[in-house]
């Protein structure tokens, strides 16, 4: 779809010197007398593209200031991008307020999320330059530098960055960016932008000078590895792809440029919209700031949101990243000429809806919580994916230069670990239930937690552990957390986790009374007993197993007098195992104590016992030498029928086996 206009907002001449000298290298130096008029903003746009995100609609948000991090120093209209491979962010170049080459940098930094380091260069280095173009080819595994200004004037040459090891790496010259439509070659504020689609790096616009007039590039090329810069398929320029805004203003530099990788879209926004040929126009008349927010898909560059300058007055000169784990754009900086800050939307959203003619569509404003990044532009801007945040460093407001690194970091709770639906304990036993968040960058508040249980509040469970010492059955329940960020953001556990306990075993009836029996006749022992099926049962004699008797009840018929002994049973589950007391069962008469062997002095006195157990009042026969002691042989021995044999006085003819 073209983007057209048949209507121009008239510009003074007072408003365009000042927009020039906002401009970086050559273009800021020009009528200082009205610089003034220029205002910067300190702008945070996000564009959402999923809407369906958990936190989409009330999203937490924080610009943390890295003071631990070192710097690269005082820096404006420097190159970064990210390296996904290495998970660095490269830096090169800049400049500082004044004009001349000591004011210009070539110097070449990565940062990890825990340090700025400066690379050592192997070999040639590309000269000193700012508001140069710059992204990594995720093919090669490479950036790319082109273009950019230096004291002197503008630059065409094109450069690859290579990390060779940690701290080291090389840069090497890869020619120069073609003439196109009649204008120089050399560039500065153009974009370059990594279009997964294609899987090459396209090249968008740019600023240049001929014959002392200012023109800015409508180019559109593509880096094509081995052949160098190519034109792009769609046409090669923004008007031949759809780009018309403004009569021959087709034209673009110093724009926000970034590649939404979900929906495919290559986005831009704002910019300078001036003359891309000669005799098109002129390119002294006031130039248009471009208000529209426009993709590039395939080959097409179309309107992606239906704005006017009474609601989105076009910026220049500031950043913009895809946030591939929230889904966003995210545009923050930049300045509109001649607008105070206060009468310039500062922050909004877009989402994509897929909607036709326009796909993405504005949203309510999220809350970014905390000091921001003060009001600059000329600054740089990446996504750290593997931190999962934006990364900003530097820029200008007027003639300070910033060499401040701050992160904007979503505060939607991160989870670690995903609950269980069903979590399965025994009785008495400790059990812990948790919300594994990551916790807030320094700086912010802590998370707080709430715990429910079927609904209802847990009193006193404020931890993001909830612990039980020893759970009962009355703990049974749902269980679930509600965490709440420190911008006041909350999340409850869907679906809860339901606890379940499983209850021990427990002996609710066992007769331990003791059993006389005689042989012959018949026992049952049984026992009753609660706790989580299935239920194992053991009988045992004597602390010993009984092969075979597994169930809740014990018969044995026949009883010998073998089968006295202490009868129990050991009832388990998955959880414990109980004993129950022991049941004493005598089959008839057991002696329990054998006489011992004694040897007296003759014509003294001598006595055996024995200890017995049996049904019934127990009889007694002394037995000497196998023969019952009667008659004579009863001669000075007392308690031939008791459990006690008394020998008064012991004679010769006592000696034997008793």
């Amino acid at each position: 779809m073209n983007v057209e206009s048949s209507t121009r907002t008239p510009i003074s001449r007072a408003v365009l010197e000042a927009r020039e000298l906002g401009d970086a290298g050559p273009c800021r130096h020009r009528r200082q007398a009205v610089r003034p008029a220029a205002m910067v903003l300190a702008t945070l746009v996000i564009l959402a593209v999923d809407t369906t995100s958990a936190f989409a609609a009330n999203e937490c948000l924080q610009w943390v200031r890295r003071f631990d991090v070192g710097s690269p120093g005082d820096r404006a209209g420097h190159s970064m991008a990210y390296d996904i491979h290495r998970d660095v962010t490269v830096f090169f170049g800049g400049d500082i307020p004044g004009g001349g080459p000591e004011h210009y940098f070539n110097e070449t930094w990565e940062y990890d999320g825990t340090l700025w380091r400066k690379i050592t260069i192997t070999g040639p280095v590309p000269p000193k330059r700012a508001m140069a173009a710059m992204a990594y080819d995720e093919i090669a595994r490479h950036m790319v530098l082109a273009g950019g200004e230096t004291h002197n004037g503008l630059l065409k040459d094109t450069w690859i960055y290579q990390s060779t090891a940690p701290g080291h790496g090389t840069w090497t010259y890869a020619g120069d960016i073609p003439v196109v439509n009649d204008l120089p070659a050399e560039r500065s504020g153009a974009s370059l932008t990594f279009d997964e689609s294609s899987q090459k790096l396209v090249l968008i616009g740019g600023a240049t000078f001929k014959n002392g007039d200012e023109y800015t590039h409508a180019t559109v090329m593509r880096w094509n590895r081995e052949a160098g810069w190519e034109a792009h398929p769609g046409g090669g320029n923004l008007p031949n792809m759809g780009f018309r805004p403004t009569f021959a203003r087709n034209g673009l530099a110093r724009h926000f440029a970034a590649y939404d990788t979900d929906q495919d879209w290559l986005v831009i926004h704002g910019g300078w919209q001036g003359c891309y040929t000669e005799g098109t126009c002129d390119p002294n008349d006031d130039p248009d700031e471009n208000h529209y927010f426009v993709g590039l898909k395939t080959n097409e560059i179309s309107v992606v949101l239906d704005a006017n300058p009474s609601n989105n007055p076009g910026l220049q000169q500031g950043a913009m990243v895809y946030d591939s784990n929230r889904k966003r754009l995210v545009s923050f900086g930049g300045f509109k000429v001649g607008v105070p800050s206060g009468s310039v939307a500062s922050y909004f959203e877009l989402a994509y809806t897929g909607g036709s003619p326009h796909p993405y569509v504005k949203l309510a404003a999220q809350a970014v919580q905390g000091t921001r990044p003060g009001q600059r532009t000329r600054h740089a801007m990446v996504y750290d994916r593997a931190r999962k945040v934006i990364v900003l460093y530097g820029g200008a407001d007027g003639q300070l230069n910033f060499a401040d690194t701050w992160e904007l970091v979503p505060l939607a709770p991160e989870r670690l670990q995903t609950p269980p639906v069903r979590h399965e304990a025994c009785e008495d036993t400790p059990v812990q239930l948790g919300a594994y968040f990551r916790d807030p960058p320094p700086g912010f508040g802590v998370h707080s937690y709430h715990w429910l249980k079927n609904g209802g509040l847990v009193p006193g469970a404020t931890s993001h552990l909830l612990s039980f010492s020893s759970i009962t059955p009355g703990d049974a329940g749902f269980y679930q957390y509600v965490v709440t960020t420190p911008c006041g953001n909350s999340i409850t556990q869907s679906p809860p986790t339901e606890l379940i306990v499983r209850p021990k075993v427990r002996i609710t009836s066992f007769d331990a009374a003791r059993r006389d029996l005689c042989p012959g006749q018949a026992v049952t022992l049984s026992v009753s007993a609660t706790g989580e099926p299935p239920l194992r049962f053991q009988w045992r004699k004597n602390a010993l197993p009984i092969a075979g008797w597994t169930n809740a009840t014990l018969t044995l018929s026949n009883l010998k007098h073998a089968d006295t002994g202490d009868y129990d049973v050991q009832v388990a589950n998955g959880c414990n195992t109980v004993t129950s007391p022991a049941a004493h069962l005598q089959v008839g008469v057991s002696i329990q104590a054998q006489p011992q062997s004694i040897s007296p002095d003759v014509c003294k006195a001598g006595s055996l016992s024995v200890t017995a157990d049996g049904v019934g009042p127990l009889r007694y026969q002394w037995r000497l030498d196998g023969v019952p002691i009667t008659g004579p042989l009863r001669q000075n021995v007392l308690g031939v029928t008791s459990s006690n044999l008394t020998l008064v006085p012991v004679l010769y003819q006592h000696e034997g086996k008793y």
